[in-house]
């Protein structure tokens, strides 16, 4: 990014929360553990974008150093980038979403949702970090992210309606991520969502606003991530539909 426009790279790095970006770990290794990175072996690496002006720097550079095979420094290591993948067809990693698509065209709203919370998650309170699943944290995180970079605003007094959505079932272990000094635990696995019977209410008091929220936010944290350190390669998630296949690595498509 740097090396794209050091300006915009700059004002990016000097935020210190909400970041418009999100960078994974290194897929192909194994982040419960010290990476190891061998020479000729294959990696892949997403990296999403909240602001489309950071996702043109981006793209651009990193397709012109494919083209002349220039290498990416990841920390100490450069990588010779052999293919970049922004199209869905190609990777289950690669997608576009619209907010205002998304609102006027889906007709599916649902009351029950299944995250996949692929790297290790957790929140940062204070000194403290929280490396359990909580639902509110989780909804009103992203809700401050979505407002800060969405052409699409929701009325942030749905944060109070926010804690009606439940944690029904908890499928998640804790799991290290390691960094060059230190390594940070946080969860991974599936944590499903629910605002049926919220607070012990009948469905009919589930209002429209608070459903779309919750289907929006599940739908953007696969963009955004959740929690700490989503720059990091921390918080990467996923929604799961129904039907569809749980089992994902980071592999691509052929093709």
């Amino acid at each position: 990014m740097r090396e794209a426009n050091e300006k915009i790279s700059e004002q990016v790095h000097k935020l210190s929360d909400l970041k418009p970006f999100t960078v994974s770990p290194i897929f192909g290794t194994r982040f419960g553990k010290p990476t190891i990175i061998e020479k000729d072996r294959t990696y892949k690496l997403r990296v999403t974008f909240l602001e489309d002006k950071i996702f043109e720097l981006f793209t651009t550079k990193v397709m012109r150093d494919r083209i002349l095979k220039n290498t990416l420094r990841v920390g100490p290591i450069e990588f010779l980038i052999t293919k970049v993948i922004v199209d869905h067809t190609r990777s289950y990693w690669a997608s576009v979403f619209s907010p205002k698509d998304y609102i006027e065209n889906n007709t599916e709203l649902r009351k029950e949702i299944t995250l996949s919370f692929v790297t290790p998650t957790l929140f940062r309170i204070g000194d403290l970090h929280l490396s359990k699943p909580d639902a509110e944290k989780i909804y009103v995180g992203l809700l401050k992210k979505f407002n800060k970079y969405s052409d699409v605003k929701i009325d942030e007094s749905i944060v109070e309606e926010l804690k009606k959505i439940k944690i029904v079932k908890d499928d998640t272990y804790e799991r290290k991520i390691f960094f060059e000094n230190f390594y940070l635990q946080g969860f991974i696995g599936e944590v499903t969502f629910s605002i049926n019977n919220s607070a012990g209410e009948g469905n009919e008091n589930i209002s429209k606003e608070l459903l779309t929220t919750f289907n929006v936010l599940s739908e953007f944290a696969y963009y955004s991530g959740v929690g700490y350190k989503t720059t990091m390669g921390l918080g990467q998630t996923t929604i799961i539909k129904p039907g569809e296949d749980r089992r994902r690595n980071g592999d691509d498509k052929k093709g």
